[in-house]
């Protein structure tokens, strides 16, 4: 088990608990490039830019990395 896991979810739709966990890393950088890498699903010709459906994405989803060691959350967004 890696030391910091990392659970995303829609405000909309919030699973809660495990049905939120997206994985487990070894440094809080890779969490947060998993979360941006979530971000990007679902992009298609439609929207013709990445950037503007990335923050379209990220305004109604949130992040946290719970470190496992320490038993706290280290990064919210």
């Amino acid at each position: 088990m890696k030391r910091y896991w990392l659970f995303i979810g829609t405000v909309y739709y919030p699973n809660g608990g495990m049905e939120d966990f997206i994985g487990d890393f070894d440094t809080i950088e890779d969490c947060d490039k998993a979360y941006n890498c979530k971000m990007r699903e679902g992009f298609n010709k439609y929207w013709k830019n990445l950037e503007k459906y990335v923050e379209y994405r990220t305004k109604d989803h949130w992040m946290h990395v719970y470190d496992i060691e320490n038993k706290i959350e280290v990064l919210c967004k």
